[in-house]
């Protein structure tokens, strides 16, 4: 009789150590599995901030005139961008640009140092509380009526 019930002992340790390291193994598979959703997640918000600063940055609202774009540069004209800031309400431009706040930094000559002249919020649809992903878009600005090229950083946020 003692035989038989260190024998059944020697089950029941067998089976408790196997639960145990399936536990362990489910345990890791979980994090691994996080983590690895995580970085997608972070790729996946990468390529979207991207591709929305390329969409945006090739819009025909803000281009250049045809006579001013230079080839192989991003010309914004420096009116249009500011004649867009009353059409941040308007339905359609929320829908096409979705969560996104446009932000353009237009700089004086570049002769010595780079020294702000002028900071325009265009487009502001951020919501609160959410994270925001931010992107600097370097980018040429043309003011018409100087009839001069500005040096200008697009930050791009989105969420």
């Amino acid at each position: 009789m003692k035989k038989a019930q260190i024998q059944s002992g020697e089950s029941i340790t067998v089976v408790i150590i196997v639960m145990i390291l399936i536990i362990i193994g489910l345990v890791y598979l979980s994090n691994f599995r996080t983590t690895q959703t995580q970085s997608l997640l972070e790729d996946e918000s990468d390529l979207d901030i991207l591709s929305t600063s390329l969409r945006i940055s090739n819009m025909e609202e803000f281009t250049c005139t045809s006579e001013v774009a230079t080839i192989g540069y991003k010309c914004f004209d420096y009116f249009k961008v500011k004649a867009f800031k009353n059409l941040q309400d308007d339905p359609y431009y929320i829908r096409r640009m979705g969560n996104v706040n446009l932000t353009l930094i237009i700089y004086d000559d570049l002769n010595t140092t780079l020294q702000i002249n002028e900071s325009i919020n265009f487009f502001d649809n951020l919501q609160e509380n959410r994270r925001i992903e931010r992107t600097f878009y370097p980018i040429n600005v043309y003011h018409p009526v100087d009839k001069k090229t500005y040096f200008a950083i697009l930050e791009v946020s989105v969420q």
